[in-house]
């Protein structure tokens, strides 16, 4: 069992380096190749979109408009994964545009990748982020990575700290992550739980683990109110930490409305985080 391919998506705009260097240190790592994808929007959707008000006599004029910025847009996220391909040349890549709806798009890619790397939250941020975080997250089956905002550390992915908790989500967190673990110099799982259930459970996490990787750690941690941060907390005091946990293990209007992990972490992650739903 290995990571074979790491999917990284591009809009051609504003795409975030940190995102890029994520995926390619991980690839480096793990042995993987790293797909560029660029899912174009078709002209004639951002015309829509920009203007459907307009009147007929300017059609033609957006249309033109529109389709000189998708190759733009095009060009310019070959571009640039080209210039992430020379700087990591032990990496295999590959780039491929798709047009079409760019959901459908990343989340047909995705589920032929063993993760999908796509950055964190931020306050400013375009409509691809978000469709494509969707995508990837809900519509791909697969886990993701989430990248934060500053590059990483070239020894990144050397821990690997599991957040356990006993959810669907958490065990097909571990799953998706067995085979980095096999190239980590170390593995450590931490939970926020409390009382007699979650020790328990915390020990036969261990024990599983151990039979995969024989030098594992665990620990509980105090979440109180933020569990989030006592988790990155944790996870961040490792060298070269990539932290894994389930995503949205409740029903997701319930993390927007009142708040919860799986959003805490979202925006406020330093490091990368693999994620599985």
């Amino acid at each position: 069992m290995s990571v074979g391919k790491i999917l990284l998506p591009l809009s051609g705009r504003n795409d975030a380096d940190a995102t890029a260097e994520t995926a390619f240190i991980l690839a480096e790592r793990f042995g993987a190749q790293v797909e560029g994808l660029h899912p174009a929007t078709p002209p004639i959707d951002r015309f829509a979109i920009q203007d459907e008000a307009g009147a007929a006599m300017q059609y033609q004029r957006l249309l033109e408009q529109a389709k000189i910025q998708a190759k733009r847009d095009e060009d310019n996220a070959r571009s640039r994964f080209a210039t992430w391909s020379k700087a990591h040349k032990k990496v295999k890549t590959g780039f491929l545009a798709l047009e079409g709806d760019a959901g459908d798009s990343v989340a047909h890619r995705a589920r032929l990748a063993d993760l999908t790397v796509i950055p964190k939250v931020t306050k400013k941020e375009g409509g691809f982020r978000m469709v494509v975080r969707e995508a990837a997250l809900f519509q791909s089956g697969r886990p993701v990575v989430i990248a934060p905002e500053k590059k990483v550390a070239a020894h990144t992915g050397e821990t690997i700290v599991i957040a356990w908790k006993e959810s669907v989500e958490a065990a097909r967190a571990v799953a998706a992550a067995l085979p980095l673990c096999g190239k980590a110099k170390a593995v450590h799982i931490v939970s926020a739980g409390s009382g007699k259930e979650a020790v328990r459970s915390l020990a036969e996490i261990k024990k599983y683990m151990a039979l995969h990787f024989p030098k594992v750690t665990a620990k509980m941690v105090r979440g109180g109110k933020n569990v989030g941060a006592a988790l990155l907390a944790e996870a961040s005091k490792q060298k070269g930490p990539l932290l894994v946990m389930g995503g949205y293990s409740q029903w997701r209007w319930k993390e927007w409305v009142f708040g919860g992990v799986t959003e805490y972490v979202l925006n406020e992650t330093g490091i990368p985080v693999l994620m599985a739903h």
